[in-house]
């Protein structure tokens, strides 16, 4: 969930890989024009090549504090 006030953006590079990890990376940053709490879906395709890869998601609030959710799978679907 976003807070009112709040948005979410991708870093700019993201998603990056580094050899069996891939970092997706949003900021929390201010925004008066949202004006309730909702929640968002974000989709994003990189470059798999079918061996174990762990993925995380990193969102960062201003700069101070950051919440990581790891996805680690070695039966990662393949499209």
């Amino acid at each position: 969930m976003i807070p009112a006030g709040k948005k979410i953006t991708l870093r700019e590079g993201d998603p990056s890989t580094n050899g069996s990890e891939t970092k997706i990376r949003y900021d929390v940053s201010a925004d008066s024009s949202q004006h309730s709490s909702r929640q968002e879906e974000h989709e994003h395709e990189f470059a798999w090549d079918g061996n174990p890869h762990d993925v995380v998601v990193e969102i960062i609030n201003a700069g101070n504090s950051a919440s990581y959710v790891t996805i680690n799978s070695t039966t990662a679907e393949d499209y």
